[in-house]
């Protein structure tokens, strides 16, 4: 469907747009506010080295918000803030894409479902290459236009840069790059091809500077390699891994939303052709992904899931069609539908953002008390900390929770002593002692002489 003019959308369109943008971005501010807990490890690791952009394999643009934080001074709810305004940007581009490809009402649909998708919304208010790569694939869609000739030289610039930096965000990127320059190559229209030149050198360059990279995590534990696993069993734990995607009635539109793709794939388009594509080999690559090693996470299902909101107003629309019924009865059920979703995702973004709060609990009181410790100890102080489950000099995962939640907190700060070994090494000369106690299950604060002394801090 080609784009609404802009006289055919309703008066109060603007107003609604914008309306729910700004919902989209309150909400997000309060479930930040309301859940300082930082959760998830890829979160932890690149809060653990702020002042770098290259950290392990990772791509360098979603690390800019913790580097801006570190250069400028921020808490780490700040930056948090920074990656909920990312992700609000990309809900604002998903619905003006729906809109410029199936009209104005169908773009309020997918800005509204989009804005509390539940794995999109808990994963773009922690630092998370989503929201970022989302917001630059989106603002490409919303520019690009097939017949290159009528978009302006502006419009070009932007798309291209904006691809490139999608390029640098997250490897599915280059899928989507790859897709949208096969028809222009095809069709030898040579005023397209500039505009996947700085997609082109952003790759390069990647493949370039990685294997120069130290992709080693200092603090990870060893693991075995993953084996494969049959489909039945690599289904079951994609299932598993979508849980939180499809709470909120989700696994109701999913559904829908094919209907939706197969209709777009008949009208072509966009939608139906490279869009259409794009989505079904990120379900491919979810798919693969599992079969690989039985491991389905909810972040591994939250880019077909966004993606599937484009097609969720299609499959109404589809819908409504086998069952004929007065268009105000049509369009208050489709209303009530979409309410209904935004609800059940409000309730299924709280319940896991509580878990997640009750499970990180004792790691967050440490970094708070470590923080109150610092703040007055002189630079001479040092601090010996034995977290729970660290199993060697550096361990993983209590020391990662525990940094990740503050900039102020740094692993190389010389007034910490971490891991058994250095603070059994050490331990005449520590000031203080942190240690996991395994029979009482708490974080405890001993003398560095005498544990019997009894417990200083608690966290329980």
């Amino acid at each position: 469907m080609s784009a609404t003019p802009e006289a055919e959308r309703p008066a109060w369109f603007s107003l609604a747009f914008w309306s729910l943008l700004a919902a989209a971005l309150a909400y997000r501010v309060q479930l930040v506010l309301a859940f300082p807990t930082v959760y998830s490890w890829d979160a932890f690791t690149r809060l653990l080295d702020p002042g770098r952009l290259l950290v392990r394999h990772w791509m360098p643009i979603p690390q800019l918000p913790i580097y801006a934080g570190d250069v400028f001074g921020w808490e780490i709810t700040a930056v948090r803030l920074a990656y909920a305004l990312i992700g609000v940007a990309a809900v604002g581009l998903i619905g003006a894409f729906v809109v410029r490809t199936q009209g104005p009402r169908e773009g309020l649909v997918a800005t509204a479902v989009a804005a509390v998708l539940p794995g999109f919304a808990v994963y773009t208010i922690v630092p998370y290459q989503e929201g970022v790569l989302l917001c630059f694939l989106f603002l490409f869609l919303c520019l690009w236009r097939a017949d290159v000739d009528t978009m302006s030289a502006t419009a070009r610039t932007v798309a291209a840069v904006a691809l490139g930096l999608a390029c640098l965000s997250r490897y599915e990127a280059w899928i989507f790059a790859g897709l949208f320059a096969l028809r222009p190559i095809a069709a030898r229209r040579r005023a397209a091809l500039p505009i996947f030149v700085p997609a082109l050198g952003a790759i390069a360059w990647w493949l370039v500077t990685l294997p120069s990279l130290d992709q080693t995590n200092p603090m990870a534990t060893p693991v075995a390699a993953p084996e494969a696993v049959s489909l039945e069993v690599a289904l079951a734990a994609l299932r598993e891994g979508a849980q939180l995607g499809l709470a909120g009635l989700h696994w109701v539109g999913l559904p829908v939303a094919a209907l939706g793709a197969v209709a777009a794939a008949r009208r072509g388009g966009l939608l139906g052709r490279e869009v259409l594509a794009f989505w079904i080999g990120l379900v491919a690559l979810s798919l693969a992904r599992t079969l690989h090693s039985a491991e389905a996470t909810t972040r591994m299902t939250v880019l077909p899931l966004v993606l599937a909101t484009l097609y969720l107003p299609s499959g109404l629309r589809t819908l409504a069609r086998f069952r004929p019924l007065p268009v105000r009865v049509q369009q208050a059920a489709g209303v009530a539908f979409v309410v209904a979703m935004v609800v059940a995702s409000t309730f299924a973004i709280d319940d896991f953002l509580e878990k997640r709060r009750r499970h990180y609990r004792d790691e967050r009181s440490v970094a708070l008390h470590l923080l109150e410790v610092t703040a007055r100890a002189p630079a001479s102080v040092r601090i010996g900390l034995v977290p729970k489950e660290i199993d060697n000099a550096w361990g993983e995962s209590a020391v990662k929770a525990i940094f990740g939640q503050s900039m102020r907190l740094r692993v190389d700060d010389p007034r910490f002593r971490i891991g058994r070994e250095r603070v059994a090494a050490e331990r005449t000369h520590l000031d203080r002692v942190l240690l996991y106690d395994t029979e009482t299950d708490r974080y405890i604060v001993v003398s560095p002489n005498d544990p019997a002394l009894g417990v200083l801090y608690s966290t329980r």
